[in-house]
């Protein structure tokens, strides 16, 4: 099956370079430092903090995510998504040995590609250059993102906020994807605390739940650090001082709509 042609309303141009976005200029990869909560204990809560470096493409559907776990960060995890192969998941101890820990694999595929596009927020470039993305304008504060063909679509709405930045999202829930656009159930995500870097409007801090007919769980709360794009012009990012140390005692805020 053949792609289809990216389109990109004007609505979505405008809206990245409001972000900062280049039009000329293709940078390769955004890269990000990052510490927050993850939920493990799906359907019930068990969250571990966790401090993670992340690789996004601007031009692809990819990533590589890598995080430490736990009190002694003893845990690494590895979620990672290459254009056109299949993804990769693993928790191992100490990074040598695996420990048993399985998503639903129906469900893997589509979950990492809807964590990219959760993450777009974070790569504004890319809104202008992956010409994977496929995008609508509903109307002036929702923009819906999609990716993949036939079965494996995915797909994303963006609301925009008063500043004109992405304020939330709203994602159909992978593990009962037939249920798509049409249900209030689905993956939620909020963007807050933007700052500029590195001449873009970044969120630094990510909130995603579940939420389903009676509760919602949270999936993930994260803050960023350190952020940089290799290629923009600007200085080469190399080893530098984060922008923001990740606090030595103070967990993480808490997450909305749950309780860890």
């Amino acid at each position: 099956m053949t792609a289809p042609a990216m389109t990109r309303p004007a609505a979505v141009t405008a809206l990245a370079l409001r972000l900062g976005a280049d039009p000329d200029r293709i940078c390769g990869q955004v890269h990000l430092r990052q510490h927050g909560r993850i939920n493990l204990g799906l359907p019930h809560d068990a969250w571990l903090a966790f401090t993670a470096e992340e690789i996004l493409s601007v031009t692809a559907c990819a990533f590589s995510w890598r995080a430490r776990l736990g009190p002694a960060q003893a845990v690494v995890m590895l979620d990672s998504l290459d254009a056109g192969k299949p993804g990769r998941f693993g928790v191992s101890a100490f990074g040598r040995v695996p420990i048993p820990f399985a998503p639903r694999p129906q469900a893997l595929p589509r979950s990492q590609r809807l964590r990219y596009l959760t993450e777009l927020p974070l790569v504004p470039d890319a809104m202008l250059h992956n010409r994977a993305l496929r995008w609508e304008e509903i109307d002036e504060s929702h923009l819906r993102v999609a990716t993949g063909l036939g079965a494996e679509t995915v797909e994303a709405t963006f609301t925009l906020g008063a500043e004109g930045r992405v304020a939330s999202i709203f994602l159909p829930d992978p593990w009962n994807f037939s249920s798509r656009r049409d249900t209030a159930a689905g993956w939620f995500g909020s963007y807050a605390d933007y700052d500029r870097i590195r001449n873009r409007w970044i969120p630094f801090h990510t909130d995603v739940h579940r939420r389903l007919a009676d509760r919602s769980i949270g999936l993930w709360v994260a803050t960023l650090f350190d952020w940089q794009m290799s290629g923009d012009g600007l200085a080469a990012p190399g080893p530098s001082a984060p922008r923001r140390m990740p606090p030595a005692a103070a967990p993480p805020p808490p997450l909305q709509g749950a309780t860890p």
